[in-house]
């Protein structure tokens, strides 16, 4: 009876084995396809000394979003920000005049998993009436050069509070589409405080 079972258990196995691969590649493959995409930012907008909005876009099956952020070694606090259009706008509250936070970006992925899309990335939130600052203006940023990528780094060198773009952030017209080559890409090191950057590499 014993080695009847066994000698069954021996053949069943392999077809075991082989439905559950294929229900683990399923699986895998479906959370892959489910896995939420960061479409635009994330980007701080509006901040003040007690305040500021995280503004991300996203591909995801679920209109569901957090926000993960703290202050220096402090414990983290988490905002749940429910997107529109799969357009996201969270506010968080509380925050200190001069101090820098971290914060990440999060969608929901399958079965809800709280999926990371963007971040770590610090911010320091603007200082209190009365105190100094730091900041650099500039304008006609140009069309995506090496020597506006010069330029960028020695203004990140500067380490300011604030950047002041005067206007014409693109040549030659202004569509959105240049943004990310002609603007984004070669000035991230001094008008992306929100991200993690670092000095950009110059193309030869």
């Amino acid at each position: 009876m014993s080695a009847g079972r066994n000698s069954k258990m021996r053949r069943i196995a392999p077809i075991l084995i082989i439905v559950a691969s294929t229900a683990g590649v399923g699986v895998y493959k479906y959370d892959e396809s489910t896995r939420p995409t960061l479409l635009v930012g994330p980007m701080v907008q509006m901040p003040a000394t007690d305040r500021l909005c995280i503004i991300w876009k996203a591909q995801a099956g679920k209109s569901t979003g957090w926000i993960e952020y703290r202050e220096s070694d402090s414990e983290t606090s988490t905002l749940p920000v429910e997107g529109t259009n799969g357009r996201y706008v969270g506010e968080i509250k509380g925050i200190r005049p001069g101090a820098t936070y971290q914060y990440e970006v999060f969608n929901a992925g399958m079965l809800g998993r709280r999926v990371r899309v963007s971040g770590p990335h610090e911010y320091k939130s603007p200082a209190a009436r009365g105190m100094g600052f730091r900041f650099i203006a500039f304008g006609d940023s140009g069309v995506g050069g090496n020597s506006q990528a010069i330029v960028a780094n020695l203004m990140a060198a500067e380490n300011p509070d604030v950047v002041i773009h005067t206007g014409d952030l693109i040549y030659p017209a202004g569509a959105s589409e240049s943004y990310p080559l002609n603007f984004t890409s070669r000035t991230r090191p001094c008008c992306d405080p929100f991200r993690s950057c670092r000095p950009w590499e110059i193309t030869t």
